[in-house]
């Protein structure tokens, strides 16, 4: 489904291709440093190759469990579903985060307000991969989405 909207020179598959999310950690200090984003990239498809070659060069990938096996950062949406499943996360706001159409998993209509940008930054607070944010930090997010009644009895 194309829904014609160009967004820095490439065609929007569908509406739940534009995402919002929430920058944490490493990530949101990297778009401080680089507000216009990184112009090199837009529109191409060199992204990807480019930070796989960075993260095994310099040995940032975790270890495989299969030495014939290799990670990339396009598995990294597998890692990011695994923790939110992990911190017991229900399936429509790990959904939501993914930018997955919650209506197709639920088989019906989707009500209400999308989750706010507040608490998906909470949500990747507590997720966040290694030191990324820190333990107060990820405390602070679990209290806060507990209270939101987030989290699967």
């Amino acid at each position: 489904m194309d829904d014609g909207t160009k967004v820095g020179g490439r065609q929007i598959k569908n509406i739940y291709s534009t995402r919002k999310i929430a920058l944490v950690g490493y990530v949101l200090e990297a778009a401080r440093r680089h507000p216009q984003g990184f112009p090199r990239y837009r529109g191409k498809r060199t992204f990807s190759a480019a930070v796989n070659k960075f993260l095994r060069t310099n040995d940032l990938f975790p270890a495989p469990p299969d030495p014939d096996q290799k990670y990339t950062i396009g598995g990294a949406r597998h890692s990011f579903e695994s923790r939110m499943k992990t911190a017991r996360l229900h399936s429509d706001d790990r959904g939501e985060m993914m930018g997955h159409s919650v209506k197709s998993d639920r088989n019906r209509e989707l009500y209400g307000d999308e989750m706010p940008l507040e608490v998906r930054a909470m949500i990747a607070k507590l997720i966040a991969f290694g030191d990324a944010v820190s333990q107060a930090e990820r405390d602070e997010a679990r209290a806060e989405l507990e209270v939101l009644g987030l989290f699967r009895q």
